[in-house]
């Protein structure tokens, strides 16, 4: 029992860190996106999601303990834990305000380049459609004469 609460506190540690971890990749992604820096926003997509996967494995030993029982024993764990839930519950709503900003930069930006299109279009600057229409219609072998 003591060894489970061990390691559910470790879990639960682990899981602050790589929140945090989390969340500065997330504030990196949000200057790089201010400052149309792409290569460093895809370097930092495939940082979060790396650390998406990190969490998803704290998650699923966390969710063992708690199909286990050990969460029943909610006084023991606040003992032994403090504040631990708290610090990662702040921690996340900090990820999600900042992942909200970067959404609102993305479909800022999504949107300035759409208009864009937009006005090159109406200006005739810009290929419309796909391929050249050609003037003569289409020659096929015929196989039976």
């Amino acid at each position: 029992m003591i060894n489970q609460l061990n390691d559910l506190g470790h879990s639960l540690e682990r899981k602050l860190k790589v929140y945090g971890e989390f969340l500065e990749a997330t504030l990196l992604l949000q200057e790089a996106l201010e400052k149309e820096e792409m290569a460093a926003v895809a370097q930092l997509l495939t940082r979060r999601e790396e650390l998406i996967m990190d969490i998803d494995g704290l998650d699923r030993r966390i969710n063992r303990y708690r199909q286990e029982g050990l969460f029943d024993r909610s006084s023991e764990i606040t003992q032994r834990m403090g504040k631990l839930p708290e610090e990662i519950g702040r921690a996340l709503k900090q990820i999600v305000s900042a992942n909200q900003a970067c959404d609102t930069i993305a479909a800022s930006r999504c949107e300035a380049t759409r208009k864009e299109l937009m006005i090159l279009s109406q200006e005739g600057k810009c290929l419309r459609g796909y391929a050249h229409k050609t003037e003569q219609i289409p020659k096929f072998l015929n196989l039976h004469t």
